[in-house]
């Protein structure tokens, strides 16, 4: 007689609900990943970028919260703040005029 396993529930904590990895821009490379803060880059247009998060926030059924856009002199530096109840994502893009990396800072928590 073979015993049958029913499967075990996955309701356990999961951190990785909505992975970092979700919030990687589609044209962009990973700098660095340190705990729940993943740091990317990417040549594209801040604005792309920024609205291309607006749009994944909001089609994960978070709010946007906050959302601030700063440009001074070419240097940009825009945060975006995303919260359903369960999670709080945290996104700051960032552009010196000088350099045409954007530097994007995704914090899930």
């Amino acid at each position: 007689l073979t015993p049958t396993l029913s499967p075990t529930p996955t309701n356990t904590p999961n951190n990785d609900s909505k992975s970092v990895l979700d919030f990687k821009y589609p044209n962009s490379i990973i700098i660095s990943r340190n705990g729940n803060e993943t740091v990317y880059e990417s040549t594209d247009d801040p604005k792309k970028i920024t609205d291309w998060y607006k749009d994944k926030i909001k089609s994960m059924n978070m709010n946007v919260t906050t959302f601030v856009q700063t440009n001074t002199n070419n240097n940009i530096l825009n945060k975006l703040v995303g919260a359903d109840g369960n999670q709080e994502v945290r996104v700051e893009i960032s552009k010196q005029s000088n350099n045409p990396a954007v530097k994007i800072v995704v914090i899930s928590k």
